[in-house]
């Protein structure tokens, strides 16, 4: 039968029920915008909206601090002094009315979810373009948006919009400079947009009908996001970057926005090309209990410079159980540090020759100084293998504790190194006040740095064990290391059974050849006495200035910790590229300055040190240019006083028209001494000769043999390629002097 009085008592429970599994269904499918975006954007930023992120984070460590008592009465009175600070600022009620307008549309914008993307870019008839787009999912709420967006428009007296149809939506127009052209803003179907150029528009409002082709489902993104990993349904954060397409919309635009210099620019990104870069995609997950991020950097073959997928081998659990089970931070890698030092002179050396001659002698002169080789005595005798960490086991304070394990195929030469470096630092300040101390701890001979007449805060020591070396600022550090490899490095005593390693393990899946830990609670209850301390002053300083706030209301500092854990991140390779994967408490991790990832500053330098290379290749070329322009200018004010211009350059420097500096390639290397070194000077012309003749021009060898600088006889210059193009003008100009001289 049915009882009326438990009906009553369950209705509402099956209505609760029925609305959370609303929601829940609601969240099943998050809306990812790079699914409305066409194929072929160059950039794209999402976020998934607080709605979305409330949902997916509420189990999170991150969610759990938003939401913790304490959390929310911090935020809400924050956000009461803003509202009073701006009440008390602002003028007049108009003052007030805009301000609450825009609070409301940004409060819209953070709770739905939203992106911006760069469509295209480049130059066209009416000079350079550019389509962008914002895009927000706002459901059915579109629109009261548009109508609180025209309101603060209007308030701000913003030039009237008109109506307008793209691709069978209704939008609203305003006319703007370039490179925007004309800016259009409405709703289609579900869907607020604002975007530049009328096609920003079409491209969109066909994808929100279900045409054309989309970003989400292209290679350039489904490749990055299937190495990423993580679902869809915790996706927060979203970013892709598509080097290669920016790179060919620079070459376009770049040099006619900012003439020569748009040169430079683009030979970065040809430099990031280069290095076999193609796209750039990250993203955030909410996933577990914490968060979730992924770097990925697609490349194309194997790279270039240290920026090639190296076939370095994932660490093992023997190489962490190094590292004690409570570290501070901690941070393991393999990596050929003198692989590394080889490839970065080499790419010194292409950046600059003089350059590298310069360092080369400075390193000789600081080895010879040491007594030994940086490269075969020192970086080529440390093995693969490098552990660093500290812990509060060691006894430091702040980064005293730093211990350093590392391979070594050769622990006497390199122990030798040390002793050097000590040796040569005795000699620059005084012999006898540094010197080398030794002490025997279980069998083996622990060497330490002894400073007598000055108060030494640290004692840097080191000793060997089999095939490492241990290096650290105090003996008794050194002994904490040894003890754990002569007592057999149990893995129950080790980082590999941490609770939050192993948890961070399981989320990142293969550890690569770098891993990195950092203790974030431990971190976050150092920091919180000076976050009291500073947010106090703040507090009152700006209480002075009308905005009122009370620290009072700052979370204590368990309230902040209770549900950190800490951050893990590695790295690693595949046939399409690499990827830097992190898992923590926090949306935007908290790791250790002193575990700064090796690989990714490999990565850098091997992307930068191309790209400058070639950005300083092209700054000679445009002194070059320079140099011949002011060689032009010399001729003509000569032909002024002798009707033509000179039989032989010299004559320019002897009447200070010109001088010999300007007469060498700065890409050439050589010395103002042979004014025709460089520059082939054609003669028998006057101001009145054919303005297409060539009047000088460089020899062949400079600028990488791309094509040389040309100065023709109307005093243009121009840098002509390939130089067999060069060549040819050359032969056209004797052939028509020639002539000339049959004429005659």
């Amino acid at each position: 039968m049915f009882d009326k009085s438990t009906s009553t008592y369950r209705l509402p429970l099956v209505c609760l029920t029925l609305f959370q599994l609303g929601i829940a269904a609601s969240h099943a499918q998050p809306i990812d915008l790079a699914k409305v975006m066409p194929e072929g954007t160059l950039l794209y930023f999402s976020r998934g909206g607080d709605d979305h992120i409330d949902y997916v984070s509420q189990n999170t460590a991150f969610g759990k601090l938003l939401k913790d008592p304490q959390m929310r009465s911090f935020l809400d009175g924050l956000h009461a002094a803003i509202d009073g600070y701006a009440k008390t600022e602002l003028d007049d009620d108009e003052q007030w009315e805009i301000y609450t307008i825009g609070k409301r549309l940004l409060g819209v914008l953070a709770k739905r979810p939203a992106a911006l993307a760069l469509i295209d870019g480049g130059m066209g008839d009416r000079g350079p373009f550019v389509h962008a787009a914002m895009v927000v999912h706002l459901g059915k709420a579109g629109k009261t948006f548009v109508e609180d967006l025209e309101k603060l428009m209007a308030a701000l007296n913003a030039p009237p919009a008109e109506s307008a149809t793209v691709a069978g939506a209704t939008m609203k127009r305003i006319e703007a400079p370039p490179p925007v052209g004309a800016l259009y803003y409405g709703v289609i179907d579900e869907y607020f947009v604002l975007a530049t150029g009328e096609p920003t528009v079409e491209k969109i409002a066909r994808r929100i009908g279900g045409s054309g082709a989309a970003l989400a489902d292209s290679k350039q993104m489904t490749l990055p996001r299937e190495r990423i990993g993580g679902s869809p349904d915790g996706r927060a954060y979203c970013l892709f970057l598509d080097v290669a397409g920016l790179l060919e919309r620079a070459k376009a635009i770049l040099p006619g926005m900012v003439g020569e210099d748009g040169h430079m620019v683009t030979a970065v990104l040809e430099g990031i090309a280069s290095s076999g870069l193609r796209s750039i995609a990250w993203e955030l997950h909410y996933a577990d209990k914490g968060c979730y991020g992924g770097l990925y950097l697609h490349t194309a073959g194997e790279g270039g410079g240290l920026f090639s997928k190296q076939a370095s081998n994932p660490l093992t659990d023997a190489d962490l159980a190094l590292i004690p089970k409570e570290p501070s931070w901690a941070f393991a890698c393999n990596i050929d540090l003198s692989g590394i030092y080889k490839k970065f002179l080499e790419l010194c050396k292409s950046f600059d020759p003089e350059m590298h001659r310069d360092m080369m002698e400075a390193i000789e002169k600081f080895e010879g100084i040491l007594g030994f080789e940086l490269d075969r005595d020192l970086l080529g005798t440390i093995g693969d293998t490098i552990v660093m960490y500290d812990a509060p086991e060691n006894g430091g304070i702040l980064f005293t504790g730093m211990t350093i394990v590392m391979e070594s195929s050769d622990p006497d030469r390199l122990q030798q190194s040390l002793r050097g470096i000590v040796g040569a630092i005795a000699e620059t300040i005084a012999e006898d006040a540094i010197t080398v101390g030794k002490r025997t701890y279980r069998d083996h001979t622990i060497e330490y740095v002894k400073v007598t007449g000055a108060p030494m805060p640290v004692a840097p020591a080191w000793t060997s064990h089999k095939h490492r070396v241990i290096v650290a600022l105090y003996p008794q550090m050194v002994i904490g290391a040894l003890d754990r490899m002569l007592d057999g490095n149990d893995p129950k005593d080790s980082i590999l059974k941490n609770p939050d390693f192993v948890a961070g393990r399981k989320v990142l899946g293969k550890l690569g050849p770098t891993v990195s830990y950092s203790d974030t609670r431990a971190g976050t209850e150092q920091l919180y006495p000076f976050l009291l301390l500073f947010g106090q002053m703040a507090a009152g300083m700006a209480s002075a200035e009308g905005f009122d706030f009370d620290m009072s209301s700052f979370p204590t500092s368990r309230a902040l910790t209770r549900h950190l854990f800490a951050d893990v991140r590695t790295s690693r390779s595949d046939p399409d590229g690499i990827l830097y994967a992190s898992y923590g408490p926090f949306p935007f991790g908290s790791q250790s300055l002193l575990s700064t990832d090796i690989g990714t500053t490999s990565m850098l330098v091997s992307i930068l040190l191309p790209s400058l290379s070639r950005a300083r290749e092209l700054a000679k070329r445009t002194v070059c240019a320079a140099n011949m322009r002011l060689i032009g200018q010399g001729m003509y004010m000569h032909a002024q006083d002798d009707s033509k211009f000179p039989s032989e350059v010299k004559t320019l420097v002897e009447d200070n028209y010109c001088t010999e500096k300007q007469f060498v390639c700065p890409s050439s290397g050589k010395a103002p001494r042979d004014l025709n070194a460089c520059y082939e000077y054609i003669t028998g012309q006057t101001p009145s000769s054919n303005p297409t003749n060539v009047l000088m021009y460089e020899k062949k060898g400079c600028h990488d043999n791309e094509g040389g600088n040309v100065l023709f006889q109307d005093g243009r210059v121009e840098f002509i390629q390939p130089y067999s193009r060069i060549e040819e003008l050359v032969k056209e100009t004797r052939k028509r002097l020639e002539q000339q001289k049959k004429k005659k």
